[in-house]
């Protein structure tokens, strides 16, 4: 009985993974944020006193200086974005290893 629910929650989250990614794209919030952190830094930080983007102030600032590093490069565009994300995963894992001890971050 258990498997069978396991089975039936996956099924139905793959099923709204593949709805959500069939009638949303990822590309115009990520062309948005790009866009934006192309700007000059002074209109850049302009839209951000504003509130003009939701995206952290510091990511924006990253971004810009990481956009004259690699130029458009979508690829290395969006490896910081991931590094971030495995270092703050890591990071987590590491103060739940610290914290709670060895089995917590099994």
């Amino acid at each position: 009985m258990l498997k069978v629910a396991t089975l039936t929650a996956i099924m139905f989250n793959l099923g709204i993974l593949i709805y959500f990614a069939a009638i949303a794209t990822v590309w115009d919030e990520e062309s948005h944020t790009f866009y934006l952190s192309r700007l000059p830094l002074s209109n850049l930080l302009d839209l951000m006193f504003h509130n003009f983007d939701q995206d952290a102030p510091a990511f924006n600032v990253l971004l810009h200086v990481w956009q004259k590093v690699v130029y458009q490069n979508h690829f290395l565009l969006r490896l910081m974005p991931l590094i971030f994300w495995v270092a703050t995963m890591a990071g987590v894992g590491f103060l739940a290893n610290r914290l709670a001890g060895r089995t917590a971050m099994f």
